[in-house]
């Protein structure tokens, strides 16, 4: 779906052709569509033999705190990465730099954590006491502490933040778990102060 929207630019759909030597019909076969990718994306936001590369780093992602993999997200990394685009230097044979990519991360963890602040405003004030916190794994106790006096709380506020995807169980146990981390996708958006990549 991406690519198929990534095409209706004939700019860029002309610039696919001439890199990859595909016929317009063959860019969208399942075959294809990792060359077309590629032609599009570097092939990764991080160089090195022992780097991921652009799609499973962009996977680990979007992926909320119950698998869910979304194509919204998706669209906007490509929209935000597109933006970014225009502050980078091209890498050869792509449009968009692994700079780039990374770059408009931050942007999708913000979108979508103010997306969420629209869809469950009863957890806006849970999501602003994750601010300027340095972890992001938590025990169950860890989290009652931290959303002290706010409403819904316990085990209801624990299964509210679960079941919307922000918080992810450690042992497999749903939101009876004793532990949970907070996704990458969420952790900007949240304002979380995190060493290291993100």
């Amino acid at each position: 779906m991406l690519m198929k929207r990534i095409l209706n630019n004939d700019k860029v759909l002309e610039y696919v052709i001439n890199e990859t030597g595909l016929d317009e019909e063959e860019l969208l076969l399942s075959v294809n569509l990792k060359t077309v990718f590629y032609t599009i994306f570097a092939k990764q936001v991080y160089k090195g033999k022992r780097e991921a590369t652009v799609i499973s780093w962009l996977l680990a992602r979007i992926a909320d705190g119950l698998g869910g993999k979304y194509p919204r997200e998706l669209i906007n990394f490509a929209n935000y990465s597109k933006e970014e685009q225009k502050n980078e230097k091209f890498d050869d044979n792509c449009l968009i730099s692994g700079n780039a990519i990374r770059n408009a991360f931050s942007k999708v963890s913000i979108t979508k954590c103010d997306t969420y602040l629209s869809e469950f405003p009863q957890l806006k004030n849970h999501f602003e006491r994750f601010r300027g916190r340095d972890t992001a794994r938590y025990t169950r106790e860890e989290i009652w502490e931290m959303m002290s006096g706010l409403e819904p709380k316990g085990d209801d506020m624990i299964r509210a933040l679960y079941e919307t995807g922000m918080l992810e169980a450690q042992q497999g146990r749903g939101s009876a778990d004793s532990s949970f981390e907070i996704p990458k996708l969420f952790r900007v958006g949240l304002g979380l102060v995190l060493r290291g990549r993100p």
